[in-house]
């Protein structure tokens, strides 16, 4: 195996790790709002410009990540990415609440199909791509 791909598989695990990490706040906050996503929808239009910030660095990099796909510069864009993801999720665990998430029966199946989904995700896109 080549040292590039050393660097592509830590930095694919570097976001993983971020978006496990964003899936735990996430569903932490749905809890808090009884499951219900009425409540939870209200609870995400209040914080708007919070989450603009996150969805436009999170596009970014998704965008970035495609436009390097093909170039030489691969395996360095993707490797910048995963850091990125790498310092997002570390600061987000470092967030405290002031009650935390319980992994509940059914918070334990959503959050196992969630981070099915983007393990998941790699695989489709790549499919997508090449196939």
């Amino acid at each position: 195996m080549t040292p590039q791909t050393y660097i592509v598989a830590a930095a694919l695990a570097a976001i993983f790790f971020y978006a496990a990490v964003r899936l735990r706040r996430e569903l932490q906050m749905l809890q808090q709002n009884s499951y219900r996503p009425g409540r939870y929808m209200r609870w995400l239009r209040g914080l708007r410009r919070e989450l603009g910030v996150d969805i436009v660095t999170d596009l970014l990099m998704v965008g970035m990540l495609g436009g390097f796909f093909r170039s030489r510069w691969a395996v360095w864009a993707i490797a910048a990415i995963g850091l990125i993801c790498l310092y997002k999720g570390v600061r987000r665990l470092r967030i405290r609440s002031k009650k935390p998430l319980v992994f509940t029966s059914r918070a334990v199946r959503l959050y196992i199909v969630g981070v099915a989904m983007v393990a998941a995700a790699p695989y489709a896109a790549i499919e997508g791509i090449m196939g």
